[in-house]
């Protein structure tokens, strides 16, 4: 039973390609031993199969959650509550994981502890290139997944928000 991490966007607008990005890089490190590494786009709907036996499940995406660019937000969802991903206040692009999960549910399939790994986008439009700050944001976010290291207890995490200080040039948890 292998952690289950999928990473979502749009690689041809701008910082809604983080998840995919950060797949790409979580790939060259430590976690790809423990974890199954899934870049699954905009839709998640069509690989709801690679939740059956998962412990847990790590979703990394660009989030609307209404805070300054660049900020990284961890949720933390035990699979029979799963509420805040039904949230207006966390929109991420395509995907209703509010359907997604009553879907797996329809299926008989367990739903899994859930941690979702957001970044605030700053520039949705055409492009390929991260914006800076989310750029940044990107490489922390895969320094906290090494930290946090959720292949071995995701239940011992908390929800958290990271934001960049540029005056002391540090990220600060709120």
């Amino acid at each position: 039973m292998r952690l289950l991490i999928l990473g979502f966007g749009h690689p041809l607008r701008r910082d809604d390609s983080v998840g995919l990005r950060i797949i790409e890089d979580l790939a060259l490190t430590e976690i790809s031993e423990h974890a199954d590494l899934v870049s699954c786009g905009t839709e998640l709907i069509n690989l709801l199969h690679l939740f059956k036996n998962r412990p847990a499940v790590v979703l990394i995406d660009a989030v609307d959650f209404k805070k300054p660019h660049g900020t990284i937000l961890r949720r933390v969802c035990p699979g029979d509550d799963v509420t805040f991903l039904e949230s207006d206040e966390i929109d991420s692009h395509g995907t209703n994981l509010k359907l997604c999960f009553s879907v797996l549910k329809l299926i008989n399939i367990k739903v899994p502890f859930v941690l979702l790994y957001g970044i605030q986008p700053k520039e949705m439009g055409f492009g390929q290139e991260l914006t800076g700050i989310v750029h940044r944001a990107k490489d922390r976010l895969i320094l906290q997944l090494l930290q946090d290291k959720p292949w071995i207890n995701p239940t011992l995490l908390n929800d958290v928000i990271l934001y960049y200080n540029e005056d002391t040039n540090e990220w600060r948890e709120k």
